[in-house]
């Protein structure tokens, strides 16, 4: 007997780590319907309020849950002073912050959320040095988002330069799941990272004046910076995380050998010029099945 496997909805989308729901904001004025994940239950207590319309009218519905390689009844997670940095991994949560406190909540893996719920057209990831875990433990459901995203890792970029295989595990984790093509966004700026320099250039001096002309007159370009161009022109991608996604990303899609290449160019880059080897390699891999 053969079995149909399961297909996506292209309407829906999955925010998992919808924080303070700024993403979720912007897939439904994309006209998406958004199931929105956040283990934070002061955070998800929140979400509940600023969607209490959308969840009536079913366009939203919140899941007070962590995501998870598998279902667990209870897991610990570590709330960071800034929470966007909580995470169920505790280093990562005190990072260059602090833990203030430590919650028990239930713990779900996305391939048993997918049967609940329907599998997305589109999953967003970003739970703070999570995503690999998860994204793995997709291997033994079937059925796949048509495009999904994740950190590329958030490791502090001194671990990474010590361990690189902390650079490839989110990406290899993709592709041990099927997913083939990919783009790379710096999330600073909301950029796609090519085969041109980009965190180098920040620091010439004609980028830096040219981008202080930009904050003079008003007028940003997305030379380098699309964040602030969108935030000039009212676009509501501009205070998402994941901005545009898919195949409204510009830029062709890479295989994994050019990606991961990519990859260790950006990093080596940024970690060239960067003083703070605490900070994170703030990308965001965004892959097509």
């Amino acid at each position: 007997m053969h079995y149909a496997i399961p297909m996506p909805e292209f309407n829906l989308i999955y925010d998992v780590g919808a924080n303070d729901g700024s993403d979720t904001d912007y897939y439904l004025k994309m006209g998406y319907t958004v199931v929105a994940i956040e283990a934070d239950p002061a955070l998800a207590g929140r979400l509940n309020t600023r969607f209490a319309d959308e969840r009536a009218a079913g366009r939203v519905i919140v899941l007070n849950l962590a995501v998870t390689g598998q279902d667990q009844e209870k897991v610990n997670f570590y709330v960071s002073k800034e929470d966007w940095k909580s995470s169920l991994i505790r280093e990562i949560a005190e990072m260059d912050s602090e833990v203030i406190d430590s919650v028990e909540v239930p713990a779900r893996s996305l391939g048993s959320l997918f049967g609940e719920f329907g599998i997305p057209g589109y999953c967003k990831i970003d739970i703070e040095g999570y995503d690999a875990r998860v994204i793995s433990g997709l291997a033994k459901y079937e059925g796949r988002p048509t495009h999904i995203s994740c950190e590329a890792s958030a490791d502090s970029i001194r671990e990474i330069d010590l361990d690189n295989s902390l650079l490839y595990a989110a990406l290899d984790a993709l592709v041990s799941i099927g997913y083939s093509t990919f783009k790379l966004v710096d999330q600073e700026s909301l950029l796609i990272l090519s085969a041109e320099n980009h965190y180098g250039s920040l620091y010439k001096w004609s980028t830096r004046i040219r981008t202080k002309l930009e904050r003079w007159t008003g007028r940003p370009s997305t030379r380098y910076n699309n964040r602030r161009y969108l935030l000039r022109n009212g676009s509501p991608a501009a205070n998402s995380s994941s901005g545009a996604f898919g195949e409204a990303l510009p830029g062709e899609w890479s295989d994994y050998g050019t990606t991961k290449k990519l990859l260790a160019y950006h990093f080596k880059d940024y970690f060239s010029h960067t003083q703070n080897k605490q900070l994170i390699f703030w990308v965001d891999i965004h892959a097509r099945y």
